[in-house]
């Protein structure tokens, strides 16, 4: 998995602006066949896209419709600045996600086994687990669980649960091997 699969905003701004696309139109349609007082006399055009036939003297291609549209689509793009800026805040862990803490963890597990001596093996397991740590604190400062924005809500509850399952996962490697190391330095002096 890459950040982009678990890191996402929804509605996505594409999906948003075809729906409030779609509103519009249904709104300008909708006026058009609307009741008139004047339907007996006159009766209603073919197709609404050949112009007005209701109250509504707007058509979707009218430029007043088509401003309308034009300042919802920069509202919409306005109100997801701070909802996409949050996401950004996920970017450090993308190496969690990519598989380059897990390389990270099984190199010093390697460099550990190959130590000169117990101590030795210790700190740089110890380094690695401090590490890690500050990158599980960091995460969990992130950003809240759940950010309500206008027109957006981004929730992160189940991004920061797995990254953080990860991060608990590679600090258990590191205990079993500070455990397994400790159990053979006993088993050597009894």
């Amino acid at each position: 998995q890459d950040m982009g699969e678990l890191l996402r905003l929804e509605p996505s701004l594409d999906d948003m602006r075809a729906g409030i696309d779609r509103c519009v139109d249904s709104i300008i349609r909708a006026s058009q066949r609307f009741p008139r007082a004047d339907m007996r006399v006159q009766p209603p055009l073919a197709a609404a896209d050949e112009g007005p036939v209701g109250p509504c003297l707007l058509h979707r291609k009218d430029e007043r419709v088509l401003k309308a549209k034009s300042r919802i689509d920069s509202a919409i793009l306005d109100n997801a600045q701070p909802a996409v800026a949050l996401l950004d805040n996920y970017a450090p862990f993308a190496a969690l996600v990519r598989g380059d803490e897990a390389k990270s963890v099984r190199a010093a597990i390697d460099a550990a086994s190959g130590a000169a001596n117990t101590r030795g093996a210790v700190k740089i397991l110890d380094n690695e687990a401090k590490r890690l740590r500050e990158v599980k604190d960091a995460l969990a400062a992130a950003t809240p669980g759940l950010c309500c924005f206008p027109m957006f809500t981004v929730s992160t509850v189940e991004l920061k649960t797995q990254l953080t399952a990860q991060l608990d996962e590679l600090l258990g490697q590191i205990t079993k091997v500070v455990l397994q190391q400790n159990e053979e330095q006993m088993v050597d002096m009894c």
